[in-house]
């Protein structure tokens, strides 16, 4: 993963206590994770309070289990969550204990090409005391633009977030890859849309 050579600063956001606890025993079953949702994009575009954070990671069904048991001392799930999910390649939730954070785990299916495209393309970035693997640019606008469009177009603070990282970010897009996998994913028209709005 070329990405993971690269190490940015981003402008200090508080960390939840619970994501760097979910971080550290990712890193310990040497499970890949990256940063997505409304935390990335407000680390890359508006910032904005959020108090969920959301996790892809490439989970194969043979480390559910132990993913559970890492988790289960200091988060609430269910027991069979990771399991199902990995199974499924669905998602999970996971309350920590102690601050009530809210970490939502997506596991990655690799056929399909926006997930794909995320966790190769993370980056290793810098955010206050801690290191972690954020979304790119791009790979946030186009995850955010298949959101609103799941919406039917209903979700103002999704497009408020492309906006907002597009308009951030705008001289360092990386055009063509964000053409090409939103051709790739029926985004076209509303990435057009967006950078329209934004001015590029």
């Amino acid at each position: 993963m070329g990405g993971e050579q690269s190490l940015s600063s981003f402008p200090p956001f508080p960390p939840l206590a619970g994501l760097l606890r979910a971080v550290e025993i990712l890193g310990r079953l040497e499970i890949p994770y990256v940063i997505g949702g409304s935390m990335a994009s407000a680390a890359r575009g508006e910032p904005r309070s959020t108090q969920d954070a959301d996790l892809l990671i490439d989970l194969p069904p043979a480390k559910a289990e132990d993913l559970s048991a890492a988790l289960a001392p200091d988060f609430h799930l269910a027991p069979s969550a990771a399991r199902d999910a990995a199974a499924r390649h669905d998602s999970f939730s996971a309350i920590h204990e102690a601050t009530a954070d809210k970490i939502d785990f997506f596991i990655l299916d690799p056929l399909d090409p926006l997930g794909r495209g995320q966790m190769d393309r993370r980056s290793l970035c810098r955010v206050g005391d801690s290191e972690l693997f954020m979304s790119s640019a791009e790979d946030i606008v186009l995850r955010k633009l298949d959101w609103h469009r799941r919406s039917a177009g209903m979700s103002d603070r999704q497009w408020r977030d492309i906006l907002g990282v597009l308009k951030l970010q705008r001289s360092g897009l990386d055009l063509v890859y964000l053409k090409k996998q939103a051709e790739i994913a029926g985004l076209s028209e509303p990435l057009g849309r967006a950078l329209a709005a934004a001015g590029i």
